[in-house]
């Protein structure tokens, strides 16, 4: 059963798409930036649409979408987020260390939920969304939905983690590393 939905997740995964989303939301003049979405299976605009963001441990463990089987009635966008950016990435180490407070600004929830409803906004229109999340990506939409809930129609959250590292865990997994930090002396 694995092996099919392997197969059936990398042959749907085939067909990307970038979106620009401002660098950072907060600032008035702020360039753009890529996000990856993955279309799950053949997507049709009169289909509703089902949002999963990626998780930030899903590289560490097996995503949890590998588990899903995508039903036809519905379209699957998996927003990758900014996580994987690599102009972020360069932006927090622009110094030749770690930006924190940058790296705070540009990787919290509230980023990633303004990148949910502009690539929302381009993709479905005025439609509704549902959202699906597991783990840290279930409480960043969570925040989405506080938001903008006149756009979702319904949400289900999956082992939602409850706490909040800066409102999120965003994070890209290289070159961040918070070694420097003491939780207790």
């Amino acid at each position: 059963m694995r092996l099919v939905l392997f197969f059936v997740f990398v042959s749907a995964s085939l067909h990307a798409q970038s979106f620009l989303v401002p660098y950072n939301h907060h600032l008035p003049d702020s360039r753009n930036i890529e996000i990856q979405v993955e279309f799950l299976n053949e997507f049709d605009a009169e289909k509703e649409t089902v949002f999963l963001l990626e998780d930030a441990f899903d590289e560490l463990y097996l995503p949890f979408y590998e588990l899903l089987d995508f039903p036809k009635p519905s379209n699957f966008v998996l927003i990758k987020g900014r996580k994987d950016n690599e102009e972020l990435k360069r932006g927090v180490m622009l110094s030749g260390s770690l930006d924190y407070q940058l790296a705070y600004n540009l990787y919290n929830q509230d980023q990633v939920a303004r990148d949910i409803e502009i690539i929302r906004k381009e993709l479905i229109g005025d439609e509704q969304v549902i959202l699906l999340g597991y783990s840290s990506a279930a409480m960043v939409l969570q925040h989405y939905l506080s938001l903008y809930p006149q756009h979702v129609s319904r949400m289900i959250s999956v082992n939602p983690l409850v706490f909040d590292i800066q409102k999120n865990l965003s994070f890209p997994s290289s070159g961040l590393s918070f070694s420097d930090l003491k939780l207790s002396e």
